[in-house]
């Protein structure tokens, strides 16, 4: 959700946050019940594709780009000292 926040104008925040949570809530939902099905294929399939899911999010996040730079993330206020802003 951070990365959300960062990449998202405030206008925009609200609503991708939303719909952000509503797929994380859709997932949760949806897992044991596809899950379900799949074990009466096999019993290890649902393992399986869980597997290749978290290999496919594994290299999204690898290649994923820093959403802030280290110049907008650090900034020199009135005492002269550097602060990072989050």
């Amino acid at each position: 959700m951070s990365y959300v926040s960062e990449v998202t104008t405030e206008e925009e925040r609200g609503g991708y946050i939303t719909r952000l949570q509503a797929a994380q809530m859709f997932g949760a939902f949806l897992s044991p019940l596809v899950g379900g099905f799949l074990t009466d294929v096999n019993i290890s399939l649902p393992f399986f594709i869980m597997m290749g899911i978290a290999l496919v999010t594994l290299v999204l996040c690898l290649f994923l780009k820093e959403s802030l730079t280290k110049e907008a993330l650090v900034t020199d206020n009135s005492d002269g000292k550097t602060v990072l802003v989050c």
